[in-house]
Protein backbone atom coordinates (compact mmCIF):
# COMPACT_ATOMS: atom_id res chain seq x y z
CA UNK A 1 0.00 0.00 0.00
CA UNK A 2 1.03 3.60 -0.54
CA UNK A 3 0.35 4.43 3.12
CA UNK A 4 -0.12 2.44 6.33
CA UNK A 5 -2.06 3.58 9.38
CA UNK A 6 -0.17 2.99 12.62
CA UNK A 7 -2.73 3.89 15.31
CA UNK A 8 -6.44 4.42 15.91
CA UNK A 9 -6.28 8.21 15.40
CA UNK A 10 -5.60 8.50 11.67
CA UNK A 11 -1.80 8.61 11.84
CA UNK A 12 -0.18 7.01 8.79
CA UNK A 13 3.32 6.54 7.41
CA UNK A 14 4.67 6.57 3.86
CA UNK A 15 8.09 5.34 2.79
CA UNK A 16 9.81 7.14 -0.08
CA UNK A 17 7.32 10.01 0.02
CA UNK A 18 9.55 12.13 -2.26
CA UNK A 19 8.41 9.96 -5.19
CA UNK A 20 4.86 11.34 -5.01
CA UNK A 21 3.41 14.78 -5.79
CA UNK A 22 1.18 15.32 -2.79
CA UNK A 23 0.82 17.60 0.20
CA UNK A 24 -0.73 17.80 3.64
CA UNK A 25 -3.11 20.59 4.78
CA UNK A 26 -2.01 22.20 8.04
CA UNK A 27 -4.31 24.31 10.20
CA UNK A 28 -5.74 24.38 13.71
CA UNK A 29 -9.38 23.94 14.75
CA UNK A 30 -9.73 27.73 14.82
CA UNK A 31 -8.55 28.03 11.22
CA UNK A 32 -6.28 30.99 12.06
CA UNK A 33 -3.50 29.85 9.68
CA UNK A 34 -4.05 27.96 6.41
CA UNK A 35 -1.00 26.01 5.24
CA UNK A 36 -0.04 23.27 2.84
CA UNK A 37 3.23 21.34 2.84
CA UNK A 38 4.70 18.55 0.72
CA UNK A 39 7.53 16.07 1.28
CA UNK A 40 9.94 18.52 -0.41
CA UNK A 41 8.86 21.18 2.15
CA UNK A 42 7.01 23.14 -0.55
CA UNK A 43 3.66 24.88 -0.09
CA UNK A 44 2.41 28.15 1.31
CA UNK A 45 1.22 29.82 4.53
CA UNK A 46 -1.65 32.34 4.59
CA UNK A 47 -4.76 33.52 6.45
CA UNK A 48 -6.86 34.45 3.41
CA UNK A 49 -6.52 35.57 -0.20
CA UNK A 50 -5.05 38.93 0.79
CA UNK A 51 -2.50 37.80 3.39
CA UNK A 52 0.18 35.33 2.33
CA UNK A 53 3.27 34.92 4.49
CA UNK A 54 5.00 32.89 1.78
CA UNK A 55 4.63 32.91 -2.00
CA UNK A 56 1.21 31.54 -3.13
CA UNK A 57 1.70 28.01 -4.48
CA UNK A 58 -0.24 26.05 -7.07
CA UNK A 59 0.39 22.33 -7.46
CA UNK A 60 2.88 23.05 -10.26
CA UNK A 61 4.70 25.58 -8.07
CA UNK A 62 5.03 22.95 -5.35
CA UNK A 63 6.70 20.62 -7.80
CA UNK A 64 9.03 23.04 -9.55
CA UNK A 65 9.52 26.32 -7.66
CA UNK A 66 12.20 26.53 -4.92
CA UNK A 67 10.68 29.89 -3.86
CA UNK A 68 7.73 27.96 -2.39
CA UNK A 69 9.84 25.86 -0.02
CA UNK A 70 10.54 26.11 3.69
CA UNK A 71 14.20 25.32 3.19
CA UNK A 72 16.95 24.52 5.65
CA UNK A 73 20.68 24.09 5.05
CA UNK A 74 23.10 22.17 7.26
CA UNK A 75 26.85 22.38 6.78
CA UNK A 76 28.48 19.30 8.34
CA UNK A 77 32.24 19.37 8.03
CA UNK A 78 33.01 20.03 4.37
CA UNK A 79 29.56 18.94 3.13
CA UNK A 80 26.48 21.13 2.66
CA UNK A 81 23.03 19.53 2.82
CA UNK A 82 19.81 21.15 1.55
CA UNK A 83 16.92 19.53 3.37
CA UNK A 84 14.29 20.25 0.68
CA UNK A 85 16.23 17.98 -1.68
CA UNK A 86 16.98 14.28 -1.68
CA UNK A 87 14.96 11.24 -0.65
CA UNK A 88 12.62 11.04 2.34
CA UNK A 89 13.15 7.82 4.29
CA UNK A 90 9.85 8.10 6.15
CA UNK A 91 6.91 10.50 6.28
CA UNK A 92 4.54 10.41 9.23
CA UNK A 93 1.27 12.34 8.92
CA UNK A 94 -1.37 12.78 11.59
CA UNK A 95 -3.99 15.24 12.86
CA UNK A 96 -2.75 17.72 11.54
CA UNK A 97 1.00 17.54 11.26
CA UNK A 98 3.78 16.31 8.97
CA UNK A 99 6.99 14.68 10.17
CA UNK A 100 9.77 13.79 7.74
CA UNK A 101 12.77 11.60 8.46
CA UNK A 102 15.76 12.06 6.15
CA UNK A 103 19.29 10.69 6.05
CA UNK A 104 21.90 13.25 5.00
CA UNK A 105 25.33 11.62 4.97
CA UNK A 106 26.34 11.18 8.64
CA UNK A 107 23.20 12.96 9.85
CA UNK A 108 19.70 11.77 10.69
CA UNK A 109 17.29 14.69 10.28
CA UNK A 110 13.68 14.91 11.49
CA UNK A 111 11.50 17.81 10.29
CA UNK A 112 8.18 18.51 12.01
CA UNK A 113 5.56 21.03 10.79
CA UNK A 114 2.14 21.84 12.29
CA UNK A 115 -0.17 24.72 13.23
CA UNK A 116 -0.68 24.69 17.01
CA UNK A 117 -4.14 25.08 18.51
CA UNK A 118 -4.72 28.59 19.78
CA UNK A 119 -1.93 30.28 17.82
CA UNK A 120 -1.92 31.94 14.37
CA UNK A 121 1.47 30.48 13.46
CA UNK A 122 3.07 27.46 11.88
CA UNK A 123 5.86 25.68 13.73
CA UNK A 124 8.78 24.04 11.98
CA UNK A 125 11.26 22.06 14.05
CA UNK A 126 14.43 20.57 12.58
CA UNK A 127 16.22 17.97 14.71
CA UNK A 128 19.72 16.98 13.61
CA UNK A 129 21.36 13.85 15.02
CA UNK A 130 24.92 12.68 14.51
CA UNK A 131 24.77 9.00 13.63
CA UNK A 132 28.48 8.73 12.81
CA UNK A 133 31.18 7.39 15.15
CA UNK A 134 33.08 10.68 15.42
CA UNK A 135 32.44 14.26 16.50
CA UNK A 136 30.82 16.43 13.84
CA UNK A 137 30.64 20.24 13.60
CA UNK A 138 27.39 21.55 12.10
CA UNK A 139 26.24 25.02 11.00
CA UNK A 140 22.47 25.31 10.33
CA UNK A 141 20.82 28.05 8.24
CA UNK A 142 17.10 28.42 7.52
CA UNK A 143 15.82 29.87 4.24
CA UNK A 144 12.14 30.76 3.81
CA UNK A 145 11.26 33.43 1.21
CA UNK A 146 8.68 35.84 2.64
CA UNK A 147 5.97 37.30 0.42
CA UNK A 148 3.86 39.42 2.77
CA UNK A 149 0.99 40.58 0.59
CA UNK A 150 -2.03 39.57 -1.48
CA UNK A 151 -2.21 36.77 -4.01
CA UNK A 152 -3.20 39.43 -6.57
CA UNK A 153 0.28 40.99 -6.37
CA UNK A 154 1.85 37.98 -8.07
CA UNK A 155 0.97 39.66 -11.36
CA UNK A 156 -0.36 43.00 -10.20
CA UNK A 157 2.39 45.39 -9.08
CA UNK A 158 4.73 42.64 -7.83
CA UNK A 159 7.81 44.86 -7.92
CA UNK A 160 6.09 48.08 -6.87
CA UNK A 161 4.51 46.37 -3.85
CA UNK A 162 7.95 45.06 -2.79
CA UNK A 163 9.13 48.68 -2.59
CA UNK A 164 6.66 49.11 0.28
CA UNK A 165 8.39 46.43 2.37
CA UNK A 166 9.81 47.53 5.71
CA UNK A 167 12.00 45.00 7.48
CA UNK A 168 12.73 44.95 11.19
CA UNK A 169 15.38 42.68 12.63
CA UNK A 170 14.74 41.10 16.00
CA UNK A 171 17.31 39.22 18.04
CA UNK A 172 15.43 36.03 17.17
CA UNK A 173 14.22 36.75 13.64
CA UNK A 174 12.56 39.05 11.16
CA UNK A 175 9.38 41.12 11.02
CA UNK A 176 8.05 42.27 7.66
CA UNK A 177 5.46 45.06 7.66
CA UNK A 178 4.72 46.74 4.30
CA UNK A 179 3.71 50.38 4.69
CA UNK A 180 0.62 50.08 2.51
CA UNK A 181 -1.68 47.69 0.71
CA UNK A 182 -1.48 48.76 -2.90
CA UNK A 183 -3.61 47.56 -5.81
CA UNK A 184 -5.91 48.93 -8.49
CA UNK A 185 -8.58 49.67 -5.88
CA UNK A 186 -6.36 52.21 -4.18
CA UNK A 187 -3.94 52.62 -1.31
CA UNK A 188 -4.65 51.74 2.33
CA UNK A 189 -2.41 51.63 5.36
CA UNK A 190 -1.16 48.16 6.23
CA UNK A 191 -1.51 46.91 9.82
CA UNK A 192 -0.43 43.30 9.26
CA UNK A 193 2.95 41.93 10.38
CA UNK A 194 4.50 38.88 8.73
CA UNK A 195 7.22 37.24 10.78
CA UNK A 196 9.59 34.35 11.35
CA UNK A 197 11.40 33.81 14.64
CA UNK A 198 14.09 31.17 15.17
CA UNK A 199 15.31 29.39 18.30
CA UNK A 200 18.31 27.15 18.74
CA UNK A 201 18.94 24.65 21.56
CA UNK A 202 17.39 25.85 24.81
CA UNK A 203 15.67 28.75 23.06
CA UNK A 204 18.95 30.44 22.11
CA UNK A 205 19.00 33.22 19.51
CA UNK A 206 20.43 32.81 16.00
CA UNK A 207 23.88 34.20 15.32
CA UNK A 208 22.46 36.55 12.68
CA UNK A 209 20.46 36.56 9.48
CA UNK A 210 20.20 37.36 5.79
CA UNK A 211 16.88 39.27 5.70
CA UNK A 212 16.56 39.80 1.93
CA UNK A 213 16.87 37.58 -1.11
CA UNK A 214 19.69 39.81 -2.33
CA UNK A 215 21.69 39.39 0.86
CA UNK A 216 21.12 35.62 0.86
CA UNK A 217 21.96 35.06 -2.81
CA UNK A 218 24.91 37.45 -3.02
CA UNK A 219 26.40 36.90 -6.45
CA UNK A 220 24.74 33.50 -6.64
CA UNK A 221 21.09 32.53 -6.92
CA UNK A 222 18.47 30.37 -5.23
CA UNK A 223 20.28 27.21 -6.34
CA UNK A 224 23.75 28.38 -5.28
CA UNK A 225 23.34 31.06 -2.59
CA UNK A 226 26.52 32.72 -1.40
CA UNK A 227 25.23 32.84 2.18
CA UNK A 228 25.75 29.10 2.66
CA UNK A 229 28.10 28.10 -0.15
CA UNK A 230 30.67 30.84 0.56
CA UNK A 231 30.16 30.97 4.35
CA UNK A 232 29.20 34.66 4.29
CA UNK A 233 28.81 36.27 7.73
CA UNK A 234 25.19 37.20 8.61
CA UNK A 235 24.04 40.61 9.81
CA UNK A 236 22.55 41.29 13.24
CA UNK A 237 21.68 45.00 13.03
CA UNK A 238 19.10 46.74 10.89
CA UNK A 239 20.30 48.44 7.75
CA UNK A 240 18.06 51.04 6.01
CA UNK A 241 19.08 49.58 2.65
CA UNK A 242 16.96 46.50 3.47
CA UNK A 243 13.74 48.44 2.96
CA UNK A 244 11.98 48.00 -0.36
CA UNK A 245 13.52 44.57 -0.98
CA UNK A 246 12.07 41.07 -1.24
CA UNK A 247 12.43 39.56 2.23
CA UNK A 248 13.38 36.12 3.49
CA UNK A 249 13.77 34.37 6.83
CA UNK A 250 17.35 33.16 6.40
CA UNK A 251 18.55 32.69 9.98
CA UNK A 252 22.11 31.54 10.69
CA UNK A 253 22.22 29.49 13.86
CA UNK A 254 25.36 29.09 15.93
CA UNK A 255 27.69 26.27 14.98
CA UNK A 256 27.53 23.25 17.25
CA UNK A 257 29.71 20.20 17.86
CA UNK A 258 27.68 17.00 17.96
CA UNK A 259 29.17 13.94 19.62
CA UNK A 260 28.21 10.50 18.24
CA UNK A 261 24.51 9.93 18.93
CA UNK A 262 23.97 13.54 20.06
CA UNK A 263 21.21 15.69 18.55
CA UNK A 264 20.34 19.37 18.34
CA UNK A 265 16.94 20.98 17.57
CA UNK A 266 16.05 24.26 15.85
CA UNK A 267 12.58 25.81 16.03
CA UNK A 268 11.05 28.27 13.54
CA UNK A 269 7.80 30.08 14.35
CA UNK A 270 6.18 31.52 11.21
CA UNK A 271 3.06 33.63 11.43
CA UNK A 272 0.83 36.54 10.50
CA UNK A 273 -0.32 38.95 13.20
CA UNK A 274 -1.99 42.28 13.77
CA UNK A 275 0.29 43.34 16.61
CA UNK A 276 3.64 42.61 18.22
CA UNK A 277 1.78 41.57 21.37
CA UNK A 278 0.19 38.58 19.66
CA UNK A 279 3.56 37.66 18.17
CA UNK A 280 5.14 37.72 21.64
CA UNK A 281 2.43 35.43 23.01
CA UNK A 282 2.93 32.92 20.18
CA UNK A 283 6.71 32.74 20.43
CA UNK A 284 6.64 32.48 24.23
CA UNK A 285 4.48 29.38 23.87
CA UNK A 286 6.58 27.78 21.12
CA UNK A 287 10.20 28.86 21.53
CA UNK A 288 11.76 25.58 22.72
CA UNK A 289 11.68 22.00 21.51
CA UNK A 290 9.95 20.93 24.72
CA UNK A 291 7.19 23.51 24.24
CA UNK A 292 6.76 22.34 20.64
CA UNK A 293 6.20 18.77 21.89
CA UNK A 294 3.58 19.96 24.40
CA UNK A 295 1.74 21.97 21.75
CA UNK A 296 1.79 19.06 19.31
CA UNK A 297 0.19 16.75 21.91
CA UNK A 298 -2.46 19.38 22.70
CA UNK A 299 -3.20 20.09 19.03
CA UNK A 300 -3.57 16.41 18.17
CA UNK A 301 -5.94 16.00 21.13
CA UNK A 302 -8.01 18.97 19.96
CA UNK A 303 -8.49 17.34 16.55
CA UNK A 304 -9.31 13.97 18.14
CA UNK A 305 -11.91 15.65 20.37
CA UNK A 306 -13.33 17.42 17.34
CA UNK A 307 -13.81 14.13 15.50
CA UNK A 308 -15.02 12.17 18.52
CA UNK A 309 -18.69 12.90 17.77
CA UNK A 310 -18.53 10.57 14.77
CA UNK A 311 -16.57 7.31 14.69
CA UNK A 312 -16.61 4.06 12.76
CA UNK A 313 -15.35 0.56 13.43
CA UNK A 314 -15.40 -1.86 10.52
CA UNK A 315 -12.89 -4.24 12.09
CA UNK A 316 -10.24 -3.04 9.64
CA UNK A 317 -7.58 -0.68 11.01
CA UNK A 318 -6.61 0.63 7.58
CA UNK A 319 -10.19 1.33 6.48
CA UNK A 320 -11.05 2.92 9.84
CA UNK A 321 -8.00 5.19 9.55
CA UNK A 322 -9.00 6.28 6.05
CA UNK A 323 -12.52 7.10 7.26
CA UNK A 324 -11.10 9.44 9.92
CA UNK A 325 -9.68 11.60 7.11
CA UNK A 326 -12.94 11.37 5.17
CA UNK A 327 -14.76 12.62 8.28
CA UNK A 328 -12.25 15.47 8.62
CA UNK A 329 -12.62 16.61 5.00
CA UNK A 330 -15.86 18.62 5.48
CA UNK A 331 -14.25 20.52 8.34
CA UNK A 332 -11.21 21.27 6.19
CA UNK A 333 -13.48 22.52 3.41
CA UNK A 334 -15.30 24.75 5.88
CA UNK A 335 -11.97 26.19 7.08
CA UNK A 336 -10.09 26.34 3.77
CA UNK A 337 -12.97 27.13 1.44
CA UNK A 338 -12.52 26.26 -2.22
CA UNK A 339 -9.33 28.16 -3.07
CA UNK A 340 -6.72 27.79 -0.36
CA UNK A 341 -5.01 24.51 -1.23
CA UNK A 342 -2.72 23.96 -4.21
CA UNK A 343 -5.16 21.79 -6.18
CA UNK A 344 -7.97 24.30 -5.66
CA UNK A 345 -6.17 27.27 -7.18
CA UNK A 346 -9.21 29.04 -8.59
CA UNK A 347 -11.68 31.64 -7.39
CA UNK A 348 -11.24 34.16 -4.62
CA UNK A 349 -11.57 31.98 -1.56
CA UNK A 350 -15.35 31.99 -1.36
CA UNK A 351 -17.28 29.56 0.80
CA UNK A 352 -20.57 29.56 -1.08
CA UNK A 353 -23.50 27.28 -0.34
CA UNK A 354 -22.85 25.17 -3.44
CA UNK A 355 -19.41 24.28 -2.07
CA UNK A 356 -20.59 23.57 1.46
CA UNK A 357 -24.12 22.25 1.15
CA UNK A 358 -23.17 18.60 0.72
CA UNK A 359 -20.65 18.92 3.55
CA UNK A 360 -23.39 20.17 5.86
CA UNK A 361 -24.69 16.59 6.06
CA UNK A 362 -21.49 15.53 7.81
CA UNK A 363 -21.16 18.79 9.73
CA UNK A 364 -24.64 18.14 11.22
CA UNK A 365 -23.00 15.26 13.09
CA UNK A 366 -19.53 16.66 13.79
CA UNK A 367 -20.25 20.40 14.24
CA UNK A 368 -24.01 20.86 14.69
CA UNK A 369 -23.88 24.50 15.86
CA UNK A 370 -21.67 25.62 12.96
CA UNK A 371 -23.73 23.56 10.51
CA UNK A 372 -26.85 25.36 11.72
CA UNK A 373 -25.38 28.72 10.73
CA UNK A 374 -24.24 27.37 7.34
CA UNK A 375 -27.73 26.04 6.57
CA UNK A 376 -29.44 29.25 7.68
CA UNK A 377 -27.13 31.37 5.53
CA UNK A 378 -27.72 29.08 2.57
CA UNK A 379 -31.30 30.31 2.48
Amino acid sequence: MLYRFIDLHGTFIVRGAHRFQWYVPLTNPEGTILSAIGPNLSGDIKTDNDHFLTVPASIEDMRSSPLCRRDFFVRAGARLYRLSEGPVALQETGLLYQKLVKRCGPLDVTILNFVPAGHAAEVMRVTIRNRSSHNLAITPTSFIPLYGRSEKNLRDHRHVSSLLNRIELDRHGILLKPTMVFDEKGHTLNNTIYYCFGYGPGGSAPEGQFPTLDSFYGRGDIFHPDAVERKVAPMSARDPSLDGKEACAALRFKSALLRPGQESSYVLVLGIAGSKGSIARAVRALRTSELVDKNLVRTRQCWQDHLSALSFDFGDTQFNGWLIWVSLQPTLRRIFGCSFLPHFDYGKGGRGWRDLWQDALTLLLTEPQKARRIIERSF
